[in-house]
């Protein structure tokens, strides 16, 4: 018998020892790696694999997990201790459409389990979104996309989540000139329309703002990199229609869709499959029209290469200017440089922070979470210190600032505050524990002008927040 290089626990910490195992939690970190751009057939891959380690004995089989003890009632299964899906990296290159559709397939609760097995309760989300963003409407959109294609759901965390909290003005001021592709911004403005219309009812700015958007759009759209030509030219409607039928994976719909019967996978990866496969939907030919144009000359895995039908090529640059007035620049010159300037108006950028406000409620109705890292915020959003960050607008210590028309909710848009969390982030970066950040939203706190015992009682709130959170979504090692 091989010598086992494990030293038994004294019988007497055997119950504190297994206290001690039930207090871990891990999650799955999952990083937006470049070989996953715009191919969704790549992250399908990686997902099989963990899908695979998660259901097999056969991984968790190891010496040092299968300790029992007579004090222990059952047997240890150390897969329960994977309680989430993390997803960090580059949200600019690798967009949440590419892998929402894994990522809901990933987490489905209630999937069958081998022999024996009790079946998975599903994972919690944790996606890093609006963290490093080219714009603020940008940033927001991001934070929506990653809402709205993985169907996040009560209890699921927003990771960073700046842009829903750092005030557009402040961040226009501080960046001066945002240059964006042309896709990109139109995308944006599409998005913006849509929830400005919803806003409408509520908020007379949103109503105000926009025939300017539709203008700019009109404007813009007939320069989109994959729109053809030779078609009309789709409206803002239409567009964002084609917006949300993004959640669909287009590696499975062009596999599977000729078949008759999609399989459970397939249903999950398409819900709109019905919608896509259709030749009369214009929606769903934008989208067609769309994916062909950023497949073109790509071939990911499995994926063939797919010809070009697109009479034009796109590369179109948009240039965003802060002014209430049309600076007037030469249209024929902007076109040979594939150069627009796009000048947004202060109300616009109003309407940009009650934007947030929106989606700030709609969120926190939704039982979001969001979770910051501050010492890594104020780095990476270039805050001047820890006293501007948005925590302070997401989750105030003084809950009198979210009175309608009080600081931190100025348009009555918001209910209260939404929840957060503390987390470290990579103190390996940034040499940083969970006790410090603490102590420097304490000190934060203070300079906004709280009384040091409303600043612990808040602190406190959040700390009990992250540890019922904790216990909601454990589930027991052993059986």
């Amino acid at each position: 018998k091989p010598f086992s290089r494990i030293r038994p626990v004294p019988q007497v910490e055997h119950l504190s020892l297994r206290e001690r195992f039930e207090r871990w939690h891990f999650c799955i970190h999952l990083i937006r790696d470049p070989a996953f751009q715009n191919n969704p057939a790549q992250i399908w891959q990686e997902v099989g694999e963990i899908e695979r380690k998660l259901a097999s004995d056969a991984s968790w089989e190891r010496e040092e997990l299968l300790n029992t003890s007579p004090l222990w009632p059952g047997r240890l299964q150390p897969a329960r201790w994977v309680r989430g899906l993390d997803v960090a990296g580059d949200e600019n290159a690798v967009k949440t459409e590419v892998f929402a559709p894994a990522l809901r397939w990933l987490r489905l609760g209630l999937q069958s389990r081998p022999y024996r097995r009790e079946p998975s309760l599903g994972l919690h989300l944790s996606v890093h979104a609006g963290e490093d963003y080219a714009h603020p409407l940008s940033g927001m959109r991001h934070v929506d996309e990653t809402v709205e294609f993985c169907q996040m759901r009560s209890g699921d965390r927003l990771g960073h989540a700046l842009a829903l909290g750092i005030a557009p003005d402040t961040w226009l001021q501080r960046h001066g000139e945002a240059v964006l592709d042309l896709d990109e911004y139109v995308d944006n403005l599409v998005w913006a329309w849509h929830h400005a219309r919803e806003m409408s009812p509520h908020l007379a700015l949103a109503a105000q703002v926009l025939p300017k958007f539709e203008l700019t759009l009109i404007r813009l759209i007939p320069y989109l990199s994959w729109i053809n030509e030779r078609e009309p030219t789709p409206g803002p409607e239409l567009l964002h229609q084609a917006w949300m039928l993004r959640r669909n994976c287009h590696h499975y719909w062009s596999r599977e869709r000729f078949g008759e019967l999609g399989d459970a996978k397939f249903r999950v990866a398409v819900p709109d499959a019905a919608t896509l496969s259709d030749p009369c939907d214009s929606a769903a030919r934008l989208w067609r029209q769309r994916w062909q144009r950023i497949r073109a000359g790509t071939g990911g895995i499995h994926e063939p290469m797919i010809p070009v039908q697109i009479a034009k090529s796109g590369g179109f640059k948009v240039r965003v200017c802060l002014s209430d007035h049309d600076l007037g620049h030469d249209r024929r010159t902007e076109k040979t440089l594939k150069l627009i300037t796009v000048c947004e108006t202060a109300s616009e950028v109003t309407f940009m922070h009650a934007l947030q406000d929106w989606l700030l409620d709609r969120y926190d109705r939704l039982g979001l979470v969001i979770e910051a890292n501050p010492t890594s915020n104020v780095y990476i959003a270039r805050l001047k210190s820890h006293v501007e960050h948005p925590v302070f607008r997401w989750y105030p210590p003084d809950e009198s600032t979210l009175q309608s028309g009080a600081s931190n909710n100025m348009f009555g848009l918001r209910r209260g505050p939404i929840r957060f969390c503390v987390n470290t982030d990579d103190p390996g970066i940034m040499p940083t524990t969970l006790r410090t950040e603490f102590e420097l939203l304490r000190e934060a706190a203070l300079k906004h002008g709280v009384s040091r015992t409303q600043a612990e009682n808040w602190l406190e709130r959040i700390r009990v927040f992250g540890v019922e959170q904790f216990q909601q979504k454990h589930q027991p090692l052993w059986r």
